[in-house]
C-alpha cells in the first residue's frame, strides 16, 4: 500500500522467452538481450568449475551457488564485449565481481540489469529466492543494515517491492512487479488483508489492514509438468511464492481483471483520480515502476533508486515500528492460546528497541 504522491508512468517491458538450447559453455550464449533459464546457466562447464569442491573457488573463495551463477552471467556479458573469459585467466576476477555485486554498501549506485537475465526458475528455486527475500536487509537512514519491515503492513509496499526487485536484479533475475488495485464505489481502498501484524482491533475482530493498491515482485516459475506460471514473492502476506490469483484472493475475494500495461495507461488517462473506482484490477509492470498512479513519465531504474532514497527515512521508521507490531502479534497468539506466558513475552520486550518500547 502507498500513501505517496504520483510518480511515474507504467511501462511495458516484456521479457524474452529463454533460448531453447543445451549450453555447454557461456560462449554458447550467442545472443544477448534475451532471457535464459537457471538450468541453462548451471549446465555450463564454467558453472561446474566454479562449484567443483576441489577448485580454489570452493577451497579458498568458498563461492556460493548464487555467486557462481552470477559470475557466469557476467562472463556472458563480457564475452559479448569481446573480453577474455577463459576460466584460467579471469574466472577469479568474475567471481569477485559477482561477490561485490551481491554485497553493495550503503549509498550504493543503481545495480545495472544484466544483458541476459534468468527469467525461468524451478519451484524449488522460487522458494529459495522467497526465503532470501523474507530476511533481506536494507540500508536505513543511519547507514545501518536493517531488516525490511515486512511486519509493518500498514504502509511501505512500494519500497519493499523495490528492495526485493533490486536484490533479484543483483542476482541476475529478470523480475517484474505485480500491482493489484481495488476501490469501492466511493473510490476508497477495497483491499482488506487479515494480518496478526495489523494495528489495533476491537475484541473479537480480526486485525486487518486496508489498501487501495499493493505491489510485489513476480517471477516466472516452471512447474514439474512443464507449465510456466507467474508467482508473486510477497513475504508481507505469504510464506511461499503464490500465484497471482491466490495473491489477489488474499486481499479481495472478487475476481480481478488482468490488464495489459497499455490498457492500464489508457484507462488511467481516461479516468484520472477515478482510476479503478468500483473495480478490482491487476497487472504486471516493469520493475522500475515504483508507484502506479502517474502516467506521464517512463521510469528508469535510476528513478526507482531515487524514490527509494527519498523514502529511506520513512522505511527506517517503519522498521522500528515493526518490532512493536511483532510484539502485538505475539500477544495475540498468547491470547489465542488461552493464557499469556510472561516468560514468552518478557525476553522479546528486553530486546526491543527503545522507540518500540515507547
Amino acid at each position: 500500500m502507498s500513501a505517496k504522491a504520483p510518480a511515474f508512468q507504467l511501462m511495458a517491458s516484456p521479457i524474452a522467452p529463454p533460448i531453447q538450447r543445451a549450453a555447454q559453455s557461456i560462449k554458447d550464449f550467442t545472443i544477448m538481450q534475451v532471457g535464459t533459464s537457471e538450468a541453462e546457466v548451471e549446465g555450463t562447464t564454467e558453472f561446474h568449475q566454479y562449484m567443483d569442491t576441489s577448485s580454489e573457488f570452493q577451497t579458498v573463495l568458498h563461492l556460493s551457488r548464487d555467486e557462481a551463477r552470477l559470475a557466469c552471467l557476467l562472463m556472458v556479458e563480457a564475452y559479448h564485449r569481446g573480453d577474455n573469459v577463459e576460466m584460467s585467466n579471469s574466472g577469479r576476477a568474475f567471481a569477485m565481481q559477482a561477490r561485490a555485486r551481491l554485497n553493495p554498501q550503503a549509498g550504493h549506485d543503481v545495480i545495472p540489469r544484466l544483458g541476459m537475465e534468468i527469467v525461468e526458475v524451478s519451484e524449488a528455486r522460487a522458494q529459495e529466492l522467497f526465503n532470501q527475500l523474507a530476511v533481506l536487509n536494507f540500508w536505513n537512514d543511519q547507514g545501518e543494515a536493517t531488516p525490511i519491515p515486512f511486519h509493518y503492513p500498514i504502509d511501505g509496499c512500494y519500497a519493499r517491492a523495490h528492495l526485493m526487485s533490486e536484490r533479484l536484479t543483483a542476482l541476475g533475475y529478470g523480475s517484474r512487479k505485480q500491482f493489484a488495485i481495488s476501490k469501492n464505489a466511493a473510490n476508497l481502498g477495497d483491499l482488506n488483508v487479515s494480518s496478526p501484524y495489523a494495528g489495533d482491533a476491537q475484541t473479537g475482530q480480526t486485525p486487518t489492514v486496508r489498501w487501495w493498491y499493493h505491489v510485489a515482485p513476480v517471477i516466472s516459475v516452471q512447474l514439474p509438468n512443464g507449465t510456466m506460471v507467474d508467482m508473486v514473492l510477497d513475504p508481507s502476506m505469504a510464506d511461499a511464492p503464490i500465484t497471482v490469483e491466490s495473491w489477489t484472493g488474499l486481499m479481495n475475494p472478487s475476481h480481478f481483471q488482468q490488464m495489459t500495461i497499455n490498457e492500464v495507461r489508457n484507462e488511467m488517462n481516461a479516468s484520472g483520480d477515478d482510476f479503478g473506482r468500483g473495480k478490482s484490477l491487476t497487472y504486471a509492470a516493469d520493475r522500475a515502476v515504483y508507484d502506479p498512479r502517474e502516467a506521464q513519465y517512463s521510469p528508469t531504474d535510476l528513478d526507482a533508486h531515487r524514490n527509494m532514497d527519498n523514502d529511506r527515512s520513512t522505511m527506517s521508521e517503519y522498521a522500528e515500528n515493526s518490532t512493536a507490531h511483532e510484539f502485538a502479534a505475539l500477544i495475540r497468539n498468547e491470547i489465542k492460546n488461552g493464557a499469556i506466558d510472561k516468560d514468552t513475552l518478557l525476553p522479546f520486550v528486553y530486546n526491543m528497541p527503545q522507540t518500540s518500547k515507547e
